[in-house]
Order: C-alpha cells, then sequence, then structure tokens
C-alpha cells in the first residue's frame, strides 16, 4: 500500500525561519511512498543514499551530488532502495519576492523545455556553497542562527533564479495560462482535453488562447497535445490494444492514431508492442 511521506518520517517539525521551512527525512529501505508540495516550491537534497522518483509521469533519480526542485502542488511519488536521509527547504513566497526585488531580476516567460528539468547539478549551477552552509546549519538545528539560515537560503534563490528551469519553477510565472494548459495536457485527463474546453478554461476565444500559446511555445496547442498524447501512447502501448490506446487518448480512429504514430516513431503501434523497440521523436508537422 502506497504511504504518504510526512506521516512518521519527517524529524524536524516546525524548524523554520521567516523566510524557509527546514524539513528532515529519514528514510528506511524498500519504501515506497508519495507526498505532494503544499502552497510553496521545494529544494530536495540528499545527505546519505539515493531516490527515485516519478513526477508528471517522468522517472528522475538523484543522489548527494543532485538536487531536485520542486514547483508547489506537485504530485511525486517515490522509491527508496536503501536507508536515505534528506534534508529539504521550503522557500516562502515573501523570500522569492523580497529576492527578485532586491536584485531588480527580469523573469522571463514559460518555457516547456526548461520546466521539464527537475534535477540540478550542484557544483553546475554553482549551488553547492550555499546549499552546504543551508545543510550544516539545518542539520545542527542552530535556532540562534536563523538569521544565518536566512541569509543563505536568499544567496541559494538568488542562483536559482538566475538559471531559467528553476526560475520559472520558483516563481509566480507558472500561474501563466499557457503553462497551466501545458501542465494539463500533460495529466492523466489527456484523452477528454479539447481546444475549445482549454481556451474555455482560461476564459478566452479559441483563436486567442491559440495565438497565446503559440507565441510563448512555437508551436500551436494542437499540436502540442497531439505530442503529448504520442508520448503517452508509448507507456500505454504496453498494457493495451492499439485500439484501446487510440479510444482512451480520444484520436479520431485507430488509423487516425496509427498515422501519426508512424509519422512520429518511424514504426507502428503494433510493431512497438511486437518489437518493444525503444523510440526517437521524428521531425514532425503534425498538421
Amino acid at each position: 500500500m502506497m504511504r504518504t511521506l510526512e506521516s512518521g518520517l519527517e524529524k524536524m517539525d516546525g524548524f523554520e525561519t521567516e523566510f524557509v521551512k527546514l524539513l528532515y527525512y529519514d528514510i528506511p529501505p524498500n519504501y515506497v511512498g508519495e507526498y505532494k508540495t503544499h502552497s510553496f516550491p521545494r529544494l530536495c537534497t540528499i545527505l546519505e543514499g539515493e531516490k527515485k522518483l516519478t513526477v508528471d509521469h517522468k522517472h528522475y533519480k538523484y543522489d548527494r551530488s543532485k538536487s531536485l526542485i520542486l514547483p508547489s502542488h506537485t504530485k511525486v511519488i517515490m522509491e527508496i532502495e536503501r536507508p536515505t536521509k534528506a534534508l529539504v527547504f521550503e522557500f516562502s513566497d515573501q523570500l522569492i519576492d523580497h529576492v527578485i526585488k532586491q536584485s531588480d531580476m527580469e523573469i522571463g516567460t514559460p518555457s516547456r523545455a526548461a520546466l521539464n528539468e527537475l534535477i540540478l547539478n550542484n557544483q553546475d549551477n554553482n549551488l553547492m556553497e550555499d546549499l552546504n552552509a543551508l545543510i550544516d546549519l539545518g542539520v545542527a538545528k542552530k535556532h540562534r542562527e536563523k538569521f544565518l539560515i536566512d541569509i543563505y537560503a536568499q544567496k541559494l534563490v538568488y542562483s536559482l533564479l538566475n538559471y531559467k528551469p528553476t526560475s520559472q519553477r520558483l516563481t509566480k510565472q507558472l500561474q501563466h495560462p499557457v503553462y497551466q494548459a501545458m501542465e494539463m495536457m500533460s495529466g492523466p485527463e489527456i484523452g477528454t482535453l479539447t481546444l475549445s474546453e482549454l481556451a474555455k478554461t482560461f476564459q478566452m476565444s479559441e483563436s486567442n488562447f491559440s495565438q497565446q500559446f503559440k507565441k510563448y511555445t512555437g508551436v500551436t496547442p494542437q499540436k502540442y497535445l497531439t505530442k503529448m498524447k504520442l508520448e503517452r501512447a508509448l507507456e500505454l502501448l504496453k498494457l493495451y490494444s492499439v485500439t484501446e490506446v487510440s479510444f482512451e487518448l480520444g484520436f479520431e480512429s485507430p488509423s487516425h492514431f496509427i498515422r501519426l504514430f508512424k509519422q512520429a516513431y518511424d514504426t507502428t503501434p503494433k510493431q512497438y508492442q511486437l518489437r518493444g523497440v525503444s523510440t526517437t521523436p521524428a521531425n514532425l508537422d503534425l498538421t
């Protein structure tokens, strides 16, 4: 049975400063559980061991040399094979707004390619110095030095905001309707989504929604939706028939699904099932 991470594993209840909350987890081996970030984004670090995660149907693995950045309201499924200790920093909106204001930063528009990057190499992104300082203070539970934690947290957030993928995950750009639409197209209800329903969700006309979507992503929402459906099909075809997958994902007909799948992956869905081959998307024109 899937367990919720927060129940029983959190070892540092209530340790927080003006800008950041620190959460310490001691996770036993062979543990499978889930958790959800709430109103604030998180930076997750490993003290010992490693984590395997599934976020938005994508799989990730990281250890002490890397960090994980998660926006608010994200559901995570986690697998732990060996004993693992983790320290999580939950950043408040106040902290992020303060750093943006004090540094006079300009935050760019959403990019799906950038948003797919969740794992950060601590060395490559110049995070190690500030992270180590925060980890040392956090593990020691130095409540009298909370002001130092806030100083290092500001430095760390400044570095993260200067890196496009994490910048967009930390800021309220995530509230942009184009980003929200892309998230919906990656969700479990993808098979029932239509362009008109998406436009209505954001109180926009279909033409205006299409223009805004293409402005920020470079592709039409219909092309993007088709691409996401075909990516989901790769997983579903391991479990269901070609016809079942076609209807589950809302394609016009099985033949239409087969044509688009072959165009994308240079093989038919049935051949993909029979051979179990890995596929690399071609350069598509899904019009």
